[in-house]
């Protein structure tokens, strides 16, 4: 059988702690296994292999630079189309979580979510269709979806990374665009026999000042044991890190475009013009912490036995603030001059209330909190049978838990706050103009009402709580049998079963009123210890000052005998109900949208390795196919209208309130898919190589979409809006997918040059869609007579209004309309070590990539709509780091540029919009001291990028969010 011949460079890294290279390419000898990345496998070393390491001159290979040449010797040796982030590179630089981290690999950007990474994309797909595991093993997330938030997991307690592009059959299935394994410390493989890493940083953000009460100073904190007991037969790895770090940003935002109106008064033109629903100007702050915890304890008695059980937990709590002002446009019968018109949309003007219109001016201060938590325990046995046979047997489970609360508390202007009976001020009177990229020009008649006390009254409090849990047991035993073949090194094969509960609940508490003035739910006075006027600054100096109120003081005045929780309930005004109370609030979207999901799958694969010779040339890789079943099922609420024939059950409330209105059931599907895959790495001299990949691979729909909910929303202008786009009867994305990519390795091991193409045939996709005047009425969906707090006799005497029947209705339905993602990706690698002294530190690291797809969306949002490519996809991507490093001094400079791209905004509900293309830098310098003692400064988003959006259009803006620079500066110490 052909064996590799490894240059003695390479075996000198490999001896100097990078291993991983050594074992990796000894990988079709000792494969790893499905909860194994290539490093991991350096755990089975063989007798000749550890005298061969005794007998190399061992090469220290530390900083930056040598993080590097560690992860292209991962790449380099693994059997399929990967990229990979080494530990030292993690410690070096101090993300804030993995996300940051894997921007740096070619072909993956971030979305930044309050100006941190926290989703990636890859090859131009959103974060849905990525999958993430860790130590091998499939995680749950706390957003209810498949993709894991990286920000949930600190960068301090990942050991390695690796980004898988192409599949093999022994990986779990479920990454359309790529699979992200993360590995925490092996104990066992510990350089030394006791090592213990303290890390401590203090952070700034340089924006805090201009919110009032935001936090400036942050902090982060780590430490880390590994050891090595009863002659290196027992290990032990503990860490933790926590970060507090501020949240800082300031916005403007812009609705879209849900309301029509003829403006242009041309006669015989039929089409009306588009009007937004308004927009807000906020101040956003708050304090985010996050803790985490891992341990790993490992036992191998002998060199056939390794046993080993883990685990992992991270808390990441939030607590935020939202204060500003939110202009709300009524629909038609708003009185609008002097419009501004491009392309049929109306971009600016000034917008008055009618005299029975809800045109208005909330003074917001939203408080809102959310509590996630993720942990991970796994336990894991191989042993070696016979010389040639090996079995892996592991155990795992993964849950999470999230519980946000999104609390609001508005107000509006009156006449008169000191009123008996107050009521709204009229004379509203709102003028705008939109700046595209650039913040508009606002100006608002009410805005000396703003900071008056005598005339603001807080006129709703409401408090929406969504608790998620997520959780999945996995059951696993591979095989890997060697062979004496002269084209097969060994044979791979695998079940694995796993059971995933998901669940999902909505609470709801609501007092008073968004647009008027309750008399049943009277208005809050404010007094003058409950408030102090905030200005804008900066960029946003012109716009108007508003009252920040404290939320405490406030409720405790207006809700003296305590201040009602929220729950899941109809809400005693719900026509539902025996005895509805006339004004009373109907909310059974509480009820309905809360629910539970099953998925049980059961897979099995077959995958043969590869390691011959073609014409002188070594081939390795590998060959197989996963077959993979699943079962999906989901609760149900059947609307029947109290029918006990068609399953009507009385359904008690947390309040107490009983209905009969629905019928609860379990409703999916079963299906069965096979996978083939295929890599071949062709190694053309000992520095190049070429890699060919092809595989049939799959996402599922995120779990929280395969729930059974079925909405409609009547809004108190009796507009009705309706949503079905969570179905368990939904299958998951399907795509052929093929690589090609050529590898040079620089000669004396300082880079490398890496170029490959790819093509995703996508099979199917789900698709949202919009019918527009769709008839509520008639589909049968549970109407009311009247509006929810508008029914004839209600106590705070609202004119009775009528539900109109017809609105939008949203679906997802599974598309087989797919169509081809092709893209190109060069990479860069050099340390310039051939250069004098002082500068051979100097090196680069850069990658591009170009993506382009055939598929085309159409987003719809209100009652506009614009083309648009796949959701994540940006044309170019690019990152470059410059770095230098001499005597214990370290800098560098990166740069992340992305396209702009389609992704979520979320401001009064969840939407699609298009985001400006933005270029993030990031600065860091650090010395070490001593063989011990390291200092390090930091800054990210060096250039204060802002986020930026908007509706299909640069003329329509979405939003303008800056969050700052976060500067850092502190002290790691070893020993």
């Amino acid at each position: 059988m052909s064996k590799f011949k490894l240059s003695m460079l390479t075996l000198a890294i490999a001896a100097a702690g990078l291993a991983p290279s050594l074992s990796a390419a000894e990988a079709q000898v000792e494969a790893p296994q499905q909860n194994q990345s290539p490093d991991v496998v350096a755990d089975n070393k063989t007798a000749s292999q550890k005298d061969k390491k005794e007998a190399i001159e061992v090469i220290e290979v530390k900083s930056f630079a040598g993080s590097l040449i560690k992860s292209l010797n991962l790449k380099r040796f693994n059997d399929t189309v990967s990229e990979t982030i080494s530990a030292d590179d993690l410690g070096a630089l101090p993300d804030v979580s993995m996300a940051d981290a894997l921007t740096r690999l070619p072909g993956i950007s971030a979305v930044r979510t309050g100006g941190q990474a926290s989703e990636i994309n890859i090859r131009g797909m959103e974060g849905g269709f990525v999958f993430s595991t860790l130590n091998g093993r499939e995680q749950v997330s706390t957003n209810g979806k498949r993709n894991i938030e990286f920000d949930q997991y600190p960068s301090e307690l990942i050991n390695s990374a690796a980004v898988y592009k192409s599949p093999k059959a022994s990986l779990i299935e479920g990454g359309v665009a790529g699979t992200v394994e993360l590995q925490t410390a092996s104990p066992l493989r510990a350089a030394e026999q006791h090592n213990f890493v303290v890390n401590a940083r203090g952070s700034f953000n340089d924006r805090a000042s201009e919110v009032s009460d935001a936090t400036e100073m942050g902090d982060r904190f780590s430490f880390s044991y590994q050891g090595k007991f009863l002659d290196e037969t027992l290990g032990l790895s503990l860490g933790y890190a926590r970060l507090f770090q501020p949240s800082v940003s300031t916005q403007f935002v812009g609705f879209n475009y849900n309301n029509e109106k003829d403006l242009d008064g041309v006669k015989g033109d039929d089409a009306q013009e588009l009007v937004s629903e308004g927009f807000e100007m906020q101040h956003r702050g708050g304090e985010e912490t996050r803790n985490g915890y891992v341990a790993a304890l490992e036992w191998a008695p002998n060199e056939r036995l390794t046993v080993k059980a883990d685990a992992f937990i991270s808390k990441f709590d939030t607590k935020a603030f939202a204060r500003g002002f939110r202009a709300k446009f009524e629909s038609a019968s708003a009185i609008i001059d002097n419009a501004v018109i491009k392309d049929n949309i109306m971009i600016g003007g000034t917008v008055k209330r009618a005299s029975d219109g809800s045109t208005r001016v909330e003074m917001v201060n939203d408080d809102n909190t959310d509590f996630d938590e993720v942990r991970s325990y796994g336990f894991n046995t191989e042993y070696q049978l016979t010389d040639d046979l090996t079995v892996n047997v592991d155990i795992s489970h993964s849950s999470s838990s999230s519980n946000f609360r999104n609390g609001l508390l508005w107000s509006l202007a009156s006449t008169d706050a000191t009123a008996v009976k107050p009521v709204v001020d009229p004379n509203v009177s709102i003028t705008y103009l939109l700046n595209g990229l650039d913040l508009p020009s606002i100006g608002i008649n009410q805005a000396a009402s703003f900071t008056d006390i005598d005339k603001m009254l807080v006129s709703k409090y409401g408090i929406y709580p969504t608790l998620n849990t997520d959780e999945v047991d996995a059951y696993r035993i591979d095989f890997v049998y060697k062979l004496d073949n002269p084209v097969l090194s060994s044979l791979e094969a695998g079940v694995r079963y796993s059971e995933r509960d998901y669940t999902n609940d909505r609470q709801v508490f609501e007092f008073g009123s968004d647009s008027t003035f309750l008399t049943s739910e009277a208005p809050l006075r404010l007094t003058q210890d409950m408030v102090k006027v905030v200005n804008f600054k900066g960029d946003f100096a012109a716009f108007p000052s508003y009252l920040a109120i404290d939320l405490n003081k406030a409720l405790n005045a207006w809700f003296p005998n305590g201040v009602p929780q929220p729950k899941q309930t109809w809400g005693n005004g719900y026509a539902g109900l025996d005895n509805p109370v006339a004004g009373g609030k109907s909310t059974p979207w509480s009820i309905t949208e809360s629910g539970e999901v099953y998925e049980d799958v059961t897979a099995a694969y077959l995958m043969a390795n590869i390691d011959t010779e073609v014409v002188g040339m070594r081939l390795t890789g590998n060959v197989g196919v996963r077959m993979v079943e699943t079962k999906q099922f989901a609760t149900n609420m059947t609307y029947v209208d109290g029918d006990a024939s068609k399953g009507a059950q009385y359904i008690t409330d947390e309040a107490g309130l009983i209905s009969d209105d629905y019928a609860p059931s379990l409703v999916g599907i079963k299906y069965r898919d096979y996978l083939p895959q295929l890599n071949l790495n062709l190694s053309l001299t000992d520095n190049d190589q070429l890699r060919f990949a092809m595989a049939k691979v799959m996402s599922r729909p995120p779990i929280n979409q395969l729930s059974s909910v079925t909405t409609f929303n009547i809004a108190t202008n009796g507009d009705v809006s309706g949503s079905s786009t969570r179905s368990p009867f939904l299958k998951p994305f399907y795509a052929d997918q093929f690589d090609l990519s050529y590898e040079r390795y620089f000669e004396d091991s300082s880079g490398a040059f890496v170029a490959a193409i790819f093509y995703k045939n996508i099979k199917s996709f789900i698709q949202q869609d919009t019918i527009t005047d769709f008839d509520f009425a008639a589909a049968g969906f549970p109407l009311p007579s009247y509006v929810p707090g508008t029914e004839p006799g209600n106590p705070d005497g609202l004119p009775p209004r009528t539900p109109n029947p017809i609105g939008d209705y949203s679906t997802a339905v599974n598309n087989d309309k797919g169509g081809y993602i092709r893209g190109a990706e060069l990479a860069y690698t050099q340390v310039f070590n051939f250069l004098p002294s002082f500068w051979s530190g100097l090196g680069i690291s850069a990658s591009y990539s170009y993506t382009e797809s055939e598929i085309t969306t159409e987003i719809v949002n209100g009652r506009q709509s614009f083309k648009a490519e796949l959701k994540g996809l940006s044309p170019n991507v690019y990152t470059v780091t410059a770095f230098w490093e001499y005597e214990g001094f370290e800098t560098r400079l990166s740069t992340r540029f992305r396209d702009d791209f389609i992704s979520d905004q979320s401001a009064l509900a969840d939407q699609e919009i298009r985001y400006e293309a933005e270029m993030v830098m990031d600065y860091q310098a650090s010395y070490q001291v001593t063989d011990n003692l390291g200092l390090l400064f930091q800054v990210n988003n060096l250039l204060d990028e802002p986020t930026k959006s908007y509706w299909g259009d640069t003329a329509y803006t979405g939003t303008i969010q800056f969050f700052g620079r976060q500067y850092y500066l502190g002290a790691n110490y070893r020993f």
